[in-house]
């Protein structure tokens, strides 16, 4: 039987056939002309394809599934082509993939932005089914310059686009817990959005996270971590097109301040599943849940359970249908839903802060997330080969967008020019004070007195000339940069400089995601170290010419 002969028999029968039952057995699958992926996304090409023949519609068909089954990409990249596919024989109905339909399918900007996979499928498709494409088509898309809106969008400054800036970004945070703290927003809420600016994961990725992926002990694993962490699974890996879950984990330490919440969340879904379905949820069967879950989602995952995979429930809650959609994920992280689980909370979405550069609500999506947080860990310095396991990328080249920064490359060429004018910038130009001078400060001005705590002792390291209110808090450290500054010539302001040195590495030390403090607004105390070590340069040229050349070393 052709294939033509096959498909017509199928869609003319009542009952669907057995090549559909078999076909329902597997995850991407055809019905009609309608693209399943389990019972959870669909794609309806019946528009797309009328303009083909019947034969070519379901050539066409045939060859899209083995192209899937080849698992080179991620399901999500499958269903990003398959959106954009499907758009754009909507809208032309073509009876061929021509010039003409891929001319009209690239005045869309949705369809330019990532085309690699399209022409990875037609370059499949072209020498099996040759009738099916015009090999014109190739030549054009491979000469087309993809992705250029992604990067524009990056890059560029749109207040709804964009990155957060960091104002937009600490508003955004302080907002999801006050609305936590004044019960105006669900546990699952909160989580989400917190695990979206620190952890900057896909939606599919927390769609995929089970209770077992988080590790509140501090033993060690395959991680390496001796500490409370989370392992997310991949997402664009290719392993994540063959089955649920069949990726590679990104791990990643979890703050403190996280832990209470992800206890009261893993409480809240093992008490949702007992009270559904009656039945005391054991440890082992605590792992194996959805870490995101909703009473609506228990309901759907029973239902398709029994109806389609003829499998009963309570013996395998690990399935993927229990598990929130990647898409209402993102509803959430956007604010547009509030995912309730208790029935304190509604569903009704809050609205998001307002920006203090657009005077609007700021528009939220993981995407802007995503930009945000890797640019902020870029202009930490932090390396690509890092950036990109963040990422979960393989290609290095896939940060550069991140790196192209106006901004950025002027902090390079300041780094690069530092070493030329560090003496002129940051040479203390304050009044050293030598021993009669300091004695005569003590005596007459002892307020005055600068402090640097070593221990259990306060050591004076030297004076305020200004002798009015000043709003550093943080002395004498910032004084060394002020030219009202008197250093004590006698004083050790080696110790100054090696309490910077500590603290410098301390920023400096390896990055965890995550972690209790903002490792998006690192403490960078390069200036204070030059002051000091000005002044020790100063305070030793004084005594050597007050010695006339003897040692100071030890002074």
């Amino acid at each position: 039987m052709s294939t033509a002969k096959k498909y017509a028999a199928i869609d003319t029968s009542e009952n669907i056939g057995k090549y559909f039952k078999e076909a329902a057995n597997k995850e991407i699958y055809w019905k009609g002309d309608i693209l399943f992926d389990g019972d959870r996304f669909s794609f309806n090409f019946s528009t797309s394809l009328s303009g083909l023949s019947l034969e070519l519609r379901y050539k066409f068909k045939d060859l899209f599934i083995e192209f899937i089954n080849l698992n080179q990409y991620s399901k999500m990249s499958y269903w990003t082509m398959a959106g954009k596919l499907n758009a754009s024989l909507r809208n032309s109905k073509p009876s061929l993939l021509d010039v003409t339909w891929l001319s009209k399918a690239l005045e869309s900007k949705s369809f330019s932005v990532g085309a690699s996979i399209v022409l990875k499928l037609l370059k499949f498709i072209q020498p099996r089914c040759p009738s099916l494409l015009d090999s014109a088509v190739l030549n054009i898309l491979s000469n087309t310059r993809a992705g250029l809106y992604s990067r524009r969008n990056v890059l560029s400054d749109d207040p709804e686009k964009s990155k957060f800036t960091n104002g937009e970004f600490d508003l955004i945070v302080w907002s999801i817990w006050d609305k936590f703290d004044k019960g105006l927003s669900g546990t699952q809420a909160t989580l989400l959005r917190l695990f979206a600016c620190h952890y900057f994961r896909r939606p599919a990725q927390f769609s995929q996270l089970k209770i077992g992926d988080i590790h509140l002990n501090n033993d060690d694993d395959i991680s390496g971590i001796r500490a409370p962490r989370v392992f997310f699974p991949g997402a664009k890996d290719k392993g994540a097109a063959s089955s649920f879950r069949s990726t590679k984990f990104e791990f990643f330490p979890l703050p403190d301040h996280f832990i209470e919440l992800i206890q009261l969340q893993i409480y809240e879904i093992k008490v949702m599943f007992e009270t559904f379905f009656n039945f005391k949820i054991t440890i082992e069967d605590l792992n194996k849940l959805p870490l995101f879950c909703s009473n609506d989602q228990i309901k759907y995952a029973v239902k398709s359970l029994k109806d389609r995979y003829k499998l009963a429930p309570l013996g395998h809650l690990e399935h993927q249908s229990f598990h929130l959609a990647a898409n209402l994920i993102g509803t959430i992280i956007a604010w547009r839903s509030n995912s309730a689980m208790t029935a304190r909370i509604g569903n009704v979405a809050m609205p998001p802060p307002i920006s203090h550069r657009t005077n609007v609500e700021i528009v939220i999506n993981a995407t802007r997330h995503r930009h945000t947080g890797i640019f902020r860990l870029a202009r930490r310095g932090v390396s690509k080969s890092y950036l990109t396991y963040v990422m979960g990328h393989k290609d290095p080249r896939s940060l550069d967008a991140y790196y192209k920064d106006p901004a950025e490359e002027a902090r390079v060429l300041d780094e690069a020019m530092k070493d030329v004018l560090v003496e002129v910038q940051m040479a203390f130009t304050g009044k050293l004070l030598g021993a009669n001078e300091k004695l005569n400060v003590i005596k007459n001005n002892p307020d005055s007195i600068l402090e640097h705590s070593s221990g259990y002792q306060l050591n004076p390291v030297g004076s305020c000339g200004k002798h009015s209110f000043c709003s550093t808090q943080t002395i004498p450290i910032p004084c060394y940069r002020c030219n009202n500054f008197q250093p004590f010539v006698d004083a050790n302001h080696q110790e100054v400089l090696d309490a910077l040195l500590i603290r410098q590495k301390q920023e400096n030390e390896i990055i965890h995601l995550g972690s209790s403090k903002n490792l998006l607004n690192p403490v960078d105390l390069s200036s204070d170290i030059e002051c000091v070590l000005s002044v020790i340069s100063q305070c030793k040229e004084y005594i050597e010419s007050e010695r006339g050349g003897e040692d100071s070393e030890n002074y």
